[in-house]
């Protein structure tokens, strides 16, 4: 009787333990090719695979474009206008930001709230880039590194 129980007790740990380790492989976005070089990029994917899922989650996770917005008054801190915060030897074009529907975030000094969503808007377009909270960031990198099997 012991056998029976023990057997399907074991084969699920087994599954679990597996289930831990994910085979999925690191999907890059392409922005992150104008931060880090295919090498670095490469490197990272062999050497450092959490840290690859940080850097990809820093682009994609860490500000968004909304065309309007939507959060109560109150669950974020309006900034001034993008353009004001371009670093130096950067552009700053609303109507290619808003058709690529997204920026580089290197490209920008953004600040990030530990509680409050930033939001900057682009000129009199009517869109706006919205930067997560510390505390909202943190969960999506969580996730990302969850979903890799690499926390």
């Amino acid at each position: 009787m012991k056998k029976i129980i023990l057997l399907p007790a074991l084969m699920l740990f087994t599954v679990c333990l597996f289930a831990q380790q994910s085979n999925t492989p690191i999907h890059v976005d392409p922005m992150l090719y104008e931060v880090l070089t295919e090498s670095q990029i490469n490197d990272l994917r062999a050497n450092n695979p959490a840290q690859l899922v940080r850097e990809n989650c820093n682009l994609v996770s860490y500000c968004y474009l909304a065309m309007k917005m939507t959060e109560e008054e109150g669950t974020y801190k309006m900034k001034g206008d993008l353009k004001n915060y371009v670093k130096s030897g950067k552009s700053c074009d609303y109507q290619k930001i808003i058709a690529r529907g997204c920026i580089n975030r290197y490209d920008f000094n953004l600040e990030q709230d530990p509680y409050k969503q930033n939001v900057y808007p682009l000129g009199n377009t009517g869109a706006y880039i919205i930067v997560l909270s510390k505390a909202q960031f943190d969960r999506n990198l969580e996730a990302y590194l969850q979903m890799y099997g690499l926390k």
